[in-house]
C-alpha cells in the first residue's frame, strides 16, 4: 500500500483528475464534497457529460490515427498487402522516414500495380537508415532498387518540405548562429 501511495503521489494531475495507469483503474474515482453544504453528498470531480465527451474525442482521435486508407475496395490478398505496406511505411521508427515514406504510401499505394507493389515492398524491406539516405538523396539508388517506383518516391520527396533540406544552407545557418 505504501508503494501505491508514493506512486500515486507522483502521478500528474490532468483536467482535475489523476491520470491512473490501467493497473490502478479499479480504484474508486476521486470524490470531492461541496464546502459548507453539510449534506455530505459526494459529487464527482468530473461530470458524466464531460467524461463522455472526452472519451468520444479520444476514440475519434485514435480511429483517425489508426485508420487505413481504402485500398480500392479490394478484400482479397492484394488489398491486405496494400494495407500492410502502408502500415510498414508509416511505422518505421524514425519520424522523418515515417512522414516521408508513410505519406507517399498513404497517397499512392492504393493505385500501384502488382509489379509496382513488388518494387515498393523491396524498398520497405530495407533498413530504415538506408531508406532515409535513399529518400533524401544522400546515397545513390542501389542496383536491386533501381526502378520507377523508387525514383518516383525520390522525386516526390524532393518536392516535399521535409525532403528539401539543403545541407549547405543548414551549415551556413549553423555557422552564423555560432553552433559549429
Amino acid at each position: 500500500r505504501s508503494n501505491m501511495i508514493s506512486f500515486t503521489a507522483r502521478i500528474v494531475l490532468r483536467n482535475g483528475r489523476r491520470a491512473l495507469p490501467n493497473s490502478l483503474s479499479a480504484l474508486p474515482p476521486r470524490r470531492t464534497y461541496k464546502g459548507g453544504a453539510g449534506d455530505g453528498v459526494a459529487k464527482e470531480s468530473m461530470s458524466e457529460a464531460m467524461k463522455l465527451k472526452s472519451v468520444k474525442a479520444d476514440q475519434e482521435i485514435r480511429e483517425r490515427h489508426t485508420r487505413m486508407p481504402d485500398a480500392s475496395g479490394e478484400e482479397d490478398a492484394n488489398g491486405v498487402r496494400r494495407k500492410r505496406l502502408i502500415y510498414r511505411a508509416k511505422q518505421r521508427g524514425w519520424l522523418e522516414v515515417d512522414v516521408l515514406l508513410g505519406t507517399w504510401a498513404h497517397n499512392n499505394v492504393g493505385s500501384l500495380s502488382a509489379s509496382a507493389l513488388d518494387e515498393f515492398e523491396a524498398l520497405v524491406n530495407e533498413e530504415t537508415i538506408e531508406i532515409y539516405n535513399l529518400l533524401t538523396l544522400r546515397t545513390g539508388i542501389p542496383e536491386h532498387l533501381d526502378n520507377e517506383t523508387v525514383r518516383s518516391i525520390q522525386k516526390w520527396c524532393e518536392s516535399h518540405p521535409l525532403g528539401r533540406a539543403d545541407p549547405e544552407k543548414y551549415k551556413e545557418v549553423k555557422g552564423e548562429a555560432g553552433l559549429t
